[in-house]
């Protein structure tokens, strides 16, 4: 089962890799109120709390949405966080998979 959803993650990140390609050196990068920024799947709760001041740092510099992809464990730690405007608990397993699409 473990096996099964490594695979499938790994298949997921490299497909978003060829449709959104990250800009070249030489370019800069530029958010607007409009961009958004999703992290993705903070799985231990002291990694949660050491990125929450990020969280608050990016929103006050560019004010874009940002969007969390959190583990069941530990998504109460961004629930009431003003600086997050989505928090989504991503359930791991066939049935989170499922859950997906």
């Amino acid at each position: 089962m473990k096996r099964i959803e490594l695979i499938l993650k790994n298949l997921l990140l490299r497909m978003l890799l060829v449709i959104y390609r990250a800009p070249k050196s030489d370019e800069k990068l530029i958010l607007t109120t409009k961009s958004k920024i999703l992290f993705i799947r903070l799985n231990r709760i002291g990694d949660a709390l050491v990125t929450t001041p990020l969280f608050s740092i990016i929103k006050k510099h560019t004010n874009c949405q940002i969007h969390l992809l959190a583990d069941k464990k530990n998504h109460f730690v961004f629930n009431n966080n003003p600086s997050i405007n989505i928090v989504n608990v991503f359930i791991k397993g066939i049935r989170g998979l499922l859950m997906l699409f």
